[in-house]
């Protein structure tokens, strides 16, 4: 389980966008995220570097790779909310 948790993530933000959108305009929204997420995962293996008694496997940084694509689109979220609308 603790392989495809990056997957469960990934397809269910594409298929929370896809009840709005198009389902290739929401695997293309999600995309970059992820990416955005994968570039900064490398925070996530800084934060536990001590704690962790063996080496990160591929699945490991897909899945800080999920969790940062969460917390990136959060805190899109965020900083949209609290833009004027012009």
């Amino acid at each position: 389980m603790n392989r495809f948790i990056w997957l469960i993530a990934l397809v269910a933000i594409v298929g929370f966008q896809a009840r709005e959108h198009d389902p290739m305009f929401a695997i293309g929204w999600t995309l970059p995220w992820f990416l955005i997420g994968l570039a900064l995962s490398p925070v996530v293996w800084l934060f536990t570097r001590r704690k962790r008694i063996e080496p990160w496997r591929w699945y490991d940084w897909a899945n800080a790779g999920a969790v940062m694509m969460l917390v990136a689109m959060v805190v899109g979220l965020v900083i949209r909310g609290y833009m004027p609308s012009a």
